[in-house]
């Protein structure tokens, strides 16, 4: 019926209608697409860019021999804790959040939250990593529930972010980290057998 000469006209215009529908719904399915890309493309890139901070903190505190244990996730009480880095020492362990800021960091010790000035006069703030870190310290006590086996926490810069004055000692450059741990490392007033169990418990909670 479409090939007669009276519904050819139809039969043409209803091929053109299909053609324009289709190439607008390609074009709206391209641009969803090419927006979702833009929204998920800072939260990969940051991922990554954290991702390469607690592989290259990892690998300082490994060149010293120190068992290490990335991305551990404590209960505690009706929440859990997500730790970047436990490190096995002579008197107990040490609790690592690996951060790769730029820029410049503005803040104070007590403060909840800090200022990251970047490049283009960009502004960000954050909730105070110190006292997070803190948080996690205090979870792994409770975890190890043993008075005997130090506990110790320290927020590892891997970026290149210069911090103020208020806060410049509160955070280990990268570079500085296997003198930290050397130096923070005390002879243990109790028997290996203490600090081995803490570990050992430590070590089966990741897994």
């Amino acid at each position: 019926a479409f090939a007669s000469a009276e519904r050819l006209p139809i039969a043409a215009a209803v091929t053109v209608g299909v053609l324009i529908a289709g190439a607008l719904w390609r074009r709206k399915r391209a641009r969803d697409v090419s927006a979702a890309s833009v929204l998920t493309e800072k939260p990969d890139r940051a991922a990554a860019i954290g991702a390469l901070g607690e592989a290259l903190v990892a690998g300082e505190v490994s060149a010293l021999g120190r068992p290490v244990l990335r991305n551990v996730i404590l209960l505690d009480g009706t929440h859990s804790v997500e730790i970047d880095l436990l490190v096995r020492v002579s008197d107990g362990s040490l609790v690592l959040d690996a951060k790769t800021w730029s820029g410049f960091i503005s803040g104070s010790e007590d403060w909840p939250i800090w200022t990251q000035h970047r490049k283009g006069g960009r502004i960000e703030t954050f909730r105070n990593p110190v006292q997070q870190n803190l948080v996690h310290v205090r979870a792994v006590e409770r975890f190890v529930a043993d008075s005997a086996v130090w506990v110790r926490g320290f927020v590892v810069s891997a970026g290149h972010a210069d911090f103020a004055a208020q806060i410049a000692r509160t955070v280990v450059p990268l570079a500085n980290l296997r003198t930290v741990v050397q130096h923070h490392v005390a002879i243990p007033l109790v028997g290996q057998s203490a600090i081995d169990v803490a570990w050992s418990r430590l070590a089966a909670e990741a897994m």
